[in-house]
């Protein structure tokens, strides 16, 4: 678990107003194409200017995968709870609420944990699951 360049907030990013506005997810699987609804749980105004959906099985998708998209196999950490920090401030450990919603185990390879009310991606932070 190494800390990439790209980790230099400490704050979550400005959010743009469609928090929450629902949205419709192209997934594409072995019996073909379905859309299904979701919901916006992160837009971020200001870099790194992501968009993240959440599914109403809890699954999250970011803005740029939701047209024919196939779900990727998952990892076993799914459902895990996390420790994230950011940067390498030891005092900024977020221990209790954090839980790894989406631990790709194939391409596109992502990590994506729920601490509380935000979305991070793995690759902003440093975790692991506990």
């Amino acid at each position: 678990m190494s800390e990439p360049d790209s980790v230099g907030y400490y704050e979550f990013p400005v959010q743009n107003n469609p928090l929450g506005q629902a949205v419709e997810v192209s997934l594409t699987g072995d019996s073909g194409r379905e859309v299904v609804p979701g919901k916006i749980v992160r837009d971020d105004l200001v870099d790194p200017l992501i968009t993240m959906i959440e599914l109403k099985d809890g699954f999250v998708v970011l803005g740029d995968e939701k047209d024919d998209f196939r779900r990727p196999l998952q990892g076993p950490w799914v459902g895990s709870p996390a420790e994230v920090r950011f940067g390498d401030d030891t005092s900024k450990v977020i221990v209790m609420g954090g839980e790894i919603v989406r631990n790709d185990a194939e391409e596109p390879l992502r990590t994506i944990i729920k601490l509380g009310g935000w979305f991070v991606l793995g690759s902003e932070c440093m975790y692991r699951a506990v």
